[in-house]
């Protein structure tokens, strides 16, 4: 069957739309660091900015690092973001750069951060907010201007040229942000004020952005590069535990010490004489006890016991010695 021109130009493009339309669909979400990651695209706040979620802006390369780049697309300049979708609640959050964020162009920031909404937001961005020589380097609760003295920590950052991490550790009674180079904690700021809130409708975001929109001071496409995300849950502490010292005690009967010693003597002088001594030495029996009391108990009936067999016997002798 033969086609005609128009019906094929017709199906061609409908064709190209669908491939389109799938191409976009499937670079809205990214895998990285084992979290399916939402891509912001459109025109939006913060800036305001175009926001660009195609792989010249935003890919995964062999190392599986994350490369979050400012360019220009169709003339237009472009920032970046990426999102989860679901809380992950309290916990230990770390984000590894290997890039020098402490070099950002002056028009750039790079957030690092957890955000419900304006007034229950983690931040942690670098940035000197196009004034060279202010501090790079932000910690905040949101809203930091409500009271920017206690909500805001801002400070210098300067970097070696290797890896850095930054954390978010977020408790019920704090959150603690650090940034760390070689193993070493280059410094940290904790916030307990009454900002703190609890989780359920935040989640992570990463975004490379310009400030009111406004592109890299030099004109030229502006890259960060992310090792890896990860995240550690918050473990309660265990309650603590109450010593408790418990006598264990078996259930006895009570020891008898009230042994009767009759010594009898009967004496006949037409017969052999004859001793006869009844000992009445019956104990009620007893079970193990761990008690002092009970055995003190036990080694007084016992010297008292063989006290009066002592006694019972030189009795015995004087009255044999009376006889003969």
């Amino acid at each position: 069957m033969k086609i005609k021109p128009s019906k094929s130009i017709a199906i061609i493009s409908a064709l190209a739309l669908f491939l389109s339309i799938q191409t976009t669909a499937s670079a809205a979400t990214l895998n990285f660091s084992g979290y399916n990651w939402t891509l912001k695209s459109g025109h939006y706040a913060p800036g305001p900015n175009y926001w660009n979620n195609n792989e010249a802006s935003i890919f995964i390369d062999t190392n599986n690092y994350l490369h979050l780049k400012v360019t220009k697309v169709n003339n237009i300049w472009n920032s970046l973001e990426l999102y989860l979708q679901n809380s992950l609640g309290y916990g230990t959050y770390e984000f590894e750069t290997d890039s020098r964020v402490d070099l950002m162009d002056k028009n750039l920031v790079l957030g690092l951060f957890l955000y419900q909404d304006d007034t229950h937001e983690l931040d942690i961005e670098m940035s000197n907010w196009k004034t060279p020589g202010d501090p790079n380097l932000h910690y905040s609760v949101q809203p930091y201007n409500i009271t920017p003295d206690k909500n805001t920590h801002n400070t210098y950052l300067t970097l070696e040229d290797k890896p850095s991490t930054y954390k978010i550790d977020w408790r019920p009674d704090g959150i603690t942000y650090s940034t760390w180079q070689n193993g070493n904690q280059i410094n940290s700021w904790t916030y307990t004020g009454s900002d703190n809130f609890a989780p359920g409708g935040e989640t992570v975001h990463m975004n490379l952005w310009m400030i009111d929109g406004t592109p890299p001071s030099d004109g030229m496409d502006k890259e960060v590069v992310i090792k890896k995300f990860t995240f550690t849950p918050y473990a309660a502490p265990a309650p603590a535990e109450i010593s408790t010292v418990t006598s264990s005690t078996s259930t006895t009967t009570p020891l008898d010490t009230s042994t009767t010693i009759t010594p009898t003597t009967t004496t006949d002088t037409t017969t052999t004489p004859t001793s006869t001594t009844s000992i009445d030495t019956t104990t009620t029996p007893t079970t193990k006890t761990t008690t002092s009391s009970h055995s003190n108990k036990l080694k007084d009936f016992l010297a008292r016991f063989k006290n009066s067999l002592s006694e019972l016997r030189i009795k015995i002798k004087k009255n044999k010695s009376s006889k003969n």
